[in-house]
């Protein structure tokens, strides 16, 4: 359950993302229908880095050492999303990355891979297998544009910090005039 985590994880959570009333999700418990996704490919596809950016460059995870990704497996087929970790145990990421029409996300069915700037899976990279993942309450997939998208991953071990490092949290006060 979110709230046997430590208090000082906890407090950075509800303080800057207010992830307080987020549900953990079961197979049970979530139903996945009618999510048509970009990001879903076959599990027998080609990665290869392409050249879609122009004039972009690589970023170093020197830059971003909070970024992970995420693979979630949907039979054969796989989702692959972003998230950052925001302590030793958990990344914060979107709610949509655990659904797609007709099929039940298990925990097992997810992976978390930090620590490296390398998009490519021949490269060695350490994966992070998932405790247990929530989502807000008023998340649907049928509005999830903007609207309560957002996800808790709990990882089953903590990332060493000479893997990845936390996000810091900005943890002052936010006023309209931020916006």
């Amino acid at each position: 359950m979110l709230f046997s985590v430590k208090q000082s994880v906890l407090k950075a959570i509800v303080t800057t993302l207010a992830l307080s009333s987020l549900n953990p999700a079961s197979a049970a418990a979530v139903s996945n229908s009618g999510l048509a996704t970009n990001n879903l490919v076959d599990s027998t596809a080609n990665f290869q880095k392409n050249a879609r950016i122009l004039g972009g460059e690589p970023a170093k995870i020197e830059e971003f050492p909070y970024m992970g990704g995420l693979v979630v497996r949907f039979g054969e087929k796989y989702v692959f999303c972003t998230g950052s970790l925001i302590s030793d145990k958990f990344v914060v990421t979107l709610s949509a990355c655990f659904y797609y029409r007709g099929y039940d996300t298990e925990i097992s069915d997810i992976s978390v891979t930090l620590g490296t700037d390398v998009n490519s899976y021949e490269a060695d990279v350490q994966s992070y297998n998932v405790k247990e993942y929530y989502f807000h309450p008023d998340f649907s997939i049928e509005t999830s544009i903007g609207r309560a998208n957002i996800g808790l991953i709990e990882l089953s071990q903590p990332v060493p910090k000479d893997v990845a490092t936390p996000a810091r949290i900005y943890s002052g006060k936010v006023t309209d005039d931020m916006m």
